[in-house]
């Protein structure tokens, strides 16, 4: 995976999203996923390289999900907020699964492999106040230095709204996949890329 990631970079653009336990700056990070692709471009034609026979690819040349070593974070003083747990205990079993399968990464061999994937893009998050901050108190926390400057990352709400003229920072006649499960850190950016890919190509056209 190592070899795919340093490699890949195209697209001009990343859409990073995580999982949490907590909504603070320093909450625990359950999944650390990202999109690389084009923003410019007429449509995500890079899904056509995330699946495999129909199985969404989970570390790819174009995608990244990641699973964070929680007994690290939890020595390091992370946060677990009982609230967000209620929460995740309230969401759906398909999105519960996506923070509990799989295997676990230690905390620095993730966050490197994101700093590598990221490298040459423009780095957006949804919100700018939430998953960006979070990550950069990770990178310090575990001694690595954050991979971006503070202003570099953009808002895919806003971004998605300036060229749709909506409010809701998604695009209301987007068709949700039928693999699309919400709260799975990657289909959050898949969805998010796609949207954004789309709002510009509506504006372009005038029809929106």
């Amino acid at each position: 995976m190592t070899d795919n990631i340093a490699q890949q970079r195209d697209g001009n653009t990343v859409v990073v999203d995580t999982e949490t336990l907590a909504t603070d700056k320093r909450a625990l990070v359950l999944t650390l996923s990202a999109v690389r692709f084009d923003r410019n471009a007429q449509e995500l034609t890079e899904l056509r390289n995330l699946f495999n026979n129909g199985v969404l690819f989970e570390d790819g040349e174009t995608t990244l999900h990641l699973k964070l070593d929680v007994t690290q974070q939890l020595l390091a003083g992370r946060t677990v907020d009982p609230g967000t747990v209620k929460w995740w205990n309230s969401r759906s079993k398909e999105a519960r699964d996506s923070i509990i399968n799989g295997n676990s990464m230690p905390v620095r061999e993730a966050l490197t492999l994101f700093s590598i994937f990221i490298q040459g893009a423009q780095l957006f998050a949804r919100g700018t106040d939430f998953d960006p901050p979070i990550l950069a108190t990770l990178f310090e926390d575990f001694g690595l230095p954050v991979p971006w400057r503070f202003n570099e990352v953009r808002d895919v709400r806003t971004y998605i709204d300036a060229l749709s003229g909506g409010t809701k920072g998604y695009l209301d006649d987007w068709q949700k996949p039928d693999w699309f499960v919400s709260h799975n850190s990657l289909h959050d950016c898949i969805r998010d890329a796609a949207q954004m890919q789309r709002a510009r190509a509506l504006n372009l056209k005038g029809t929106v």
